[in-house]
């Protein structure tokens, strides 16, 4: 069965917008175990950090291209490539530049505006296969094979039978 052009487009603006909002929504409820594991330890250094660094490293880094790829893959979409690792770094760098905020703030959210750009983002990295139409369109075989009289030897002889 084959679907209409349009509609990949859109199941990857869903998928993205899914996993921005689980993503999002790790973020903001492990800062917020952070804060109050060290607001009940005010003289530990060290409270909060653990919490931190995972929220940090599951909300940022890896769940967003475990979400974006199972997402896609759900829809039945393969070759997914460039939603997953482009999304996932437009991901990283909004959140990432306003994780202070996050962190430090009571209710605090990434501004929509950037969370409908990386939406926007995921809608077109995930544009039929955009991957495919960026390589050549010659098969790498053809790309190898010099042209010429030394490619018209024979084939499949084994070695020494073509003299």
């Amino acid at each position: 069965m084959r679907t209409f052009p349009w509609v990949r487009p859109l199941k990857g603006a869903a998928v993205t917008a899914l996993a921005v909002l689980a993503c999002h929504t790790v973020l903001t409820a492990g800062f917020a175990a952070a804060r109050a594991e060290a607001k009940a330890d005010p003289q530990s250094a060290w409270a909060g950090t653990g919490v931190w660094l995972a929220t940090f490293a599951v909300g940022l880094v890896l769940a967003m291209p475990v979400l974006l790829w199972a997402g896609m893959r759900l829809l039945r979409e393969k070759d997914n490539h460039l939603l997953v690792v482009g999304g996932s770094l437009a991901w990283f760098f909004v959140a990432g530049r306003h994780v202070d905020a996050l962190e430090y703030g009571v209710g605090r959210h990434v501004p929509g505006p950037l969370i409908a750009g990386v939406i926007a983002v995921g809608a077109l990295l995930s544009w039929g296969r955009l991957a495919d139409r960026l390589v050549s369109e010659a098969p790498a075989s053809e790309a190898l094979v010099p042209a010429g009289p030394a490619s018209a030897g024979v084939e499949g002889t084994g070695s020494g039978a073509a003299r």
